[in-house]
């Protein structure tokens, strides 16, 4: 999207965004953008800063946010790689629960056996369509195995 943005703009164009860390992945990106645009004589606004590149104190001060909004990016990723870390260390599990809940595969296999549809089944025991899907195909792995 941004390089479809940047193929069509022309001199004199304004390129304006609601906040300046989705400009660019890194200040580094984002200052490069920013004076690939001046170079173009393409003005840059960021609405949540009320940053104009049109001036020389509008680039320093855009320069200083960048630079800012990598350090808080940063921040979070560290703060959520830690978070996921103490998680781990505490035994909790992340994602998808594992393995398959016995009672409700249970109620599908009788309906399924009874030769009820996948929508009636769903109906009938208020189990998710993707859920009554999948332990549809592991009871038929299970039979072709045995079988």
């Amino acid at each position: 999207m941004l390089t479809e943005l940047l193929a069509t703009l022309r001199t004199g164009d304004t390129v304006t965004v609601a906040r300046l860390n989705r400009l660019g992945r890194n200040s580094a990106h984002i200052m490069q953008l920013v004076a690939d645009l001046h170079e173009r004589q393409v003005r840059f606004v960021a609405l949540d800063l009320v940053i104009n590149t049109a001036t020389p104190a509008g680039r320093l001060v855009l320069g200083i946010f960048a630079a800012l909004a990598e350090y808080d990016r940063e921040s979070i990723r560290e703060r959520a790689t830690a978070g996921i870390a103490l998680a781990k260390a505490q035994g909790k599990h992340l994602g998808r629960r594992l393995g398959v809940d016995a009672g409700k595969l249970a109620k599908v296999q009788a309906c399924l056996t009874a030769g009820m549809s996948v929508h009636q089944t769903v109906a009938a025991t208020g189990v998710s369509e993707s859920s009554v899907k999948r332990y549809r195909r592991q009871l038929e792995l299970r039979n072709s195995e045995a079988g």
